[in-house]
């Protein structure tokens, strides 16, 4: 649902274009004859991450036909201090949220490989992550690993 935090995003939008052009229009109500219409309009989309919006907020006015646009989006389910990590999506070239890559069949690969010992038949298998999560990822597999070594290690004063 569209809040307080888009339609406060899209005001500070609409005022930014509005001033960016602020010598353009007193140049275009200067040279018009008794009024100068400008258009504002504030376009709401929804965004990767659920409940946020993609704001493009856009101007025009007749003095030489200018048009430009400011972006943004605005996520109006996380809490400023808890707001959801973003990644830059190698497949789809743009920044997503962790929920759109959850659901993503290339955030891991599985290949297998053959093996360079004749003695193994079945080769190995290789995990892979996607290039946006490799570092993420590595490190959650030594948090992992050491966290098993260390209940191993742990069991084994147990048994002493």
């Amino acid at each position: 649902m569209i809040g307080e935090k888009t339609f406060e995003k899209g005001g500070e939008m609409l005022a930014a274009l509005m001033k960016s052009y602020k010598t353009k229009i007193n140049e275009a109500y200067l040279a018009a004859d008794e009024e100068l219409k400008i258009g504002l309009s504030l376009t709401v989309k929804p965004a990767a991450c659920t409940g946020s919006f993609a704001l493009e907020a856009g101007i025009n006015f007749i003095a030489e036909k200018i048009k430009d646009q400011f972006n943004a989006t605005v996520d109006e389910l996380q809490s400023n201090l808890f707001e959801e990590v973003t990644v830059e999506c190698p497949n789809e070239k743009r920044e997503v949220c962790i929920s759109v890559c959850e659901k993503c069949k290339d955030r891991h690969t599985t290949l297998i490989a053959e093996s360079d010992d004749p003695n193994d038949e079945d080769g190995h298998i290789t995990y892979m992550s996607c290039p946006a999560w490799a570092d993420a990822d590595l490190r959650q597999f030594y948090v992992e690993l050491m966290s098993e070594r260390d209940a191993k290690q742990e069991e084994g004063r147990k048994a002493a």
